[in-house]
């Protein structure tokens, strides 16, 4: 029997009911977007909340912010002194840090804020594949994962690295496209009640 399985696109940016709750909500590459500011997460883990079923699950991947700040934080990336064929290298006082391979910076990553501490962090990332710099923001999962329990959601797994499948025959990444790759994590939350937020 093919099961009874419908889709549905929503803008989580804002408010979003649904006529029915679904078991499976994900997004991918894409949900550190909405961590701008306190509003926008609160917007998103409601959205969450109130359109997922009890027992449900919502799957991502996102930068993480730790990985982000240590690998800006890592003393053995240099400022390129000379031309160079392939490596990680930073600029403007490190607040950019871009991987390079065949002569040709493939991505990029500008630090736009002072404080790491700060819960909300804003980011600049330009993947030359895709060709665009955009705004993108940091997960703090630390944060996050005090902030679930309000919406009666919680991780079951993760956050997680792609270390291990990178290592994978599969995947012909260079080291350099590696490190792009590892600052990524991957996460599943369940809600596991209902709980009346807005």
């Amino acid at each position: 029997l093919i099961p009874d399985i419908s889709f549905k696109i929503g803008d989580l940016n804002n408010t979003l009911i649904l006529k029915e709750k679904y078991n499976v909500l994900s997004s991918n590459f894409s949900f550190h977007y909405f961590f701008e500011n306190s509003v926008r997460m609160n917007t998103i883990l409601n959205n969450l909340s109130e359109n997922m079923t009890k027992e449900g699950y919502f799957y991502g991947e996102s930068f993480t912010k730790e990985k982000i700040r240590k690998l800006f934080k890592n003393k053995k990336i240099k400022e390129e002194k000379e031309e160079e064929e392939e490596g990680v290298f930073s600029r403007d006082n490190k607040n950019t840090i871009y991987g390079k391979r065949d002569y040709k910076e493939i991505w990029k990553i500008t630090k736009n804020f002072k404080d790491w501490d700060k819960p909300f962090s804003e980011i600049s990332v330009k993947l030359y594949s895709i060709g665009t710099e955009n705004v993108e923001y940091l997960i703090d999962f630390k944060n996050l994962k005090k902030e679930l329990p309000k919406y009666g959601l919680q991780f079951i797994e993760g956050p997680d690295d792609f270390e291990n499948i990178l290592k994978k025959d599969a995947f012909k990444l260079s080291e350099v496209e590696k490190v792009l790759s590892n600052l990524f994590s991957y996460f599943i939350i369940k809600k596991v009640e209902e709980k009346e937020v807005f």
